[in-house]
């Protein structure tokens, strides 16, 4: 079968026996989470009781604080939805309605430029590692007649995630050449060092036009209840409200309040997140040594992006061996969204860590045995 783009192949392999495709928390929920779900009907009905006001607005300071941010209402306009795909699809209606020709980071998951195409904006690719080495004197090579950068940082799939002078660095060199930025943090919260930049503090502190999208479905084994949030400052603030008053009215007071018990908690226990996420990529990277390597040997994201040994001939054999095993991975092709038939793209896949670790073992035992046999062929040959 031929797919279209990635969420349609997680789609398809939501019912694998094996799925490691999806980067959504799959994993039994941590005792401090189980008290929250236990409690959903109460919370139900103190949330039809309580102004909508107050109930976003706790969410929102609770959330954003749990993931190192703070809220600034006197500075920022927020706005909630259902997910982070709606949020996007929001700031792409606000983006295409002020003629911003937009620089995308490359690798990133090809929904983003898949939403920011469907309004007609036009884009150019910037290579993540071009990013990295980035510096002042090379701002006009970066935005390339660009005038907004948008960026996922950290980025899914490979984890790259700047320190804090470096966006003091990009967010001065932006603003004094009237340029503006976009940044998708929905990783942040795997991230040590995401998770202390105060971003949007930091942000308005350089006089920047900034958008910020923030997400809780990567973070909580909630069956999908989750929140999409959008930070807006200066110039984009009122833009934003008036698009999303277009697509929502509000989200649901139920979810807000049960997402603000669990960022509550997950301020408290981030640890238990953060060591079930180290646990299994290192599941990953000792089992699968002789077939993968890490493209971040630093990477902190849910999701371990790899590089393919030679032995396994090539993405698509690999993937479907281990589709013939019963485990569902993603190919690394459709996150080079500009030129998906590169060597990288070509040579690369990704797996979801965010499950129980012994879900992770088995489906790392099956790839072993799955590539072995490849490799084992090919060397009869």
């Amino acid at each position: 079968m031929t797919h279209e783009n990635l969420t349609l192949m997680e789609i398809e392999d939501l019912n694998d026996e094996i799925n490691l495709a999806d980067g959504h928390p799959r994993f039994t929920p941590f005792a401090w989470q189980e008290q929250v779900f236990g409690r959903l009907s109460e919370r139900f009905a103190e949330t039809a009781r309580e102004d909508y006001d107050e109930v976003q607005s706790a969410f929102l300071e609770t959330f954003l604080r749990s993931v190192g941010e703070s809220f600034l209402p006197g500075r920022c306009r927020y706005a909630v939805c259902y997910a982070s795909s709606v949020a996007i699809e929001i700031v792409a209606r606000v983006l295409r309605n002020e003629g911003e020709r937009v620089a995308l980071i490359e690798p990133t998951f090809d929904n983003i430029p898949d939403l920011l195409r469907s309004t007609a904006i036009s884009l150019r690719p910037v290579r993540e590692d071009h990013l990295e080495g980035w510096g002042p004197s090379q701002l006009k090579r970066l935005m390339g007649g660009t005038t907004t950068l948008f960026l996922t940082l950290p980025n899914n799939p490979t984890g790259f995630s700047p320190p804090a002078e470096w966006y003091d660095q990009l967010g001065a060199a932006l603003a004094h050449e009237g340029h503006k930025l976009v940044v998708d943090c929905s990783f942040r919260g795997f991230d040590d060092q995401a998770v202390n930049l105060d971003l949007a503090n930091r942000l308005t502190q350089q006089g920047l036009d900034f958008i910020l999208i923030e997400d809780t479905g990567k973070l909580f084994p909630s069956q999908e209840l989750k929140a999409g949030v959008i930070v807006a400052s200066g110039s984009w603030s009122d833009r934003v409200w008036r698009e999303f008053s277009n697509v929502i009215l509000t989200w649901s007071p139920f979810v807000l309040g049960v997402l603000t018990d669990l960022s509550r908690g997950f301020a408290d226990h981030r640890e238990d997140l953060t060591r079930l996420i180290a646990r299994n990529r290192q599941a990953v990277r000792d089992g699968l040594w002789r077939f993968v390597t890490p493209h971040r040997q630093e990477s902190q994201a849910c999701v371990e992006f790899l590089r393919l040994a030679p032995d396994l001939a090539s993405t698509q054999t690999a993937i479907a061996a281990a589709k013939a095993a019963g485990v569902a991975v993603l190919p690394g092709g459709p996150f080079y969204w500009d030129n998906p038939s590169s060597p990288p793209a070509r040579n690369s896949l990704r797996i979801a860590l965010s499950r129980d670790p012994e879900y992770v073992d088995e489906g790392v035992t099956r790839l072993n045995a799955a590539w072995s046999g490849l490799v084992d062929r090919k060397s009869e040959r």
